[in-house]
């Protein structure tokens, strides 16, 4: 079962140091893009409502279906405009969701890892639409 890790609230105490019951259930919401109820939750220092989908990659996606097509086609070596011409998105929105994977990974890569030793700095490749 899904519990929340922290509240995305960056204001709120609950944010960096959590307690255990910091939040209870608040009802649920159906998105369009997907088939099952989205659980929703309230803080119960701050009052600020979050959903489930708030912590996951595809939050605020329109067709979260496509990032895992999108990431294997680049991992392949596809090219940005072939790969938006085979999903059927734009260039625009192909290059979002690409820097958007990019920082999910990133995070991802530093939570495995654990902090970087001193002096030593990590880099991902920045692109730029041009």
């Amino acid at each position: 079962m899904f519990r929340p890790p922290r509240c995305p609230n960056s204001a709120c105490r609950q944010h960096q140091e959590p307690e255990a019951r910091f939040c209870r259930r608040n009802g649920f919401y159906r998105a369009r893009c997907r088939r099952r109820p989205i659980q929703r939750y309230l803080c119960r220092t701050c009052g600020r409502g979050f959903s489930r989908q708030t912590f996951q990659l595809s939050y605020r996606d329109h067709k979260p279906h496509l990032n895992a097509p999108l990431f294997r086609l680049l991992l392949s070596g596809a090219g940005f405009r072939e790969s938006s011409r085979r999903l059927g998105l734009s260039l625009t929105c192909t290059l979002l969701k690409y820097k958007k994977i990019a920082r999910h990974m990133s995070r991802q890569d530093l939570d495995l890892r654990g902090p970087l030793e001193p002096g030593k700095t990590l880099r991902f490749a920045d692109v730029r639409a041009g």
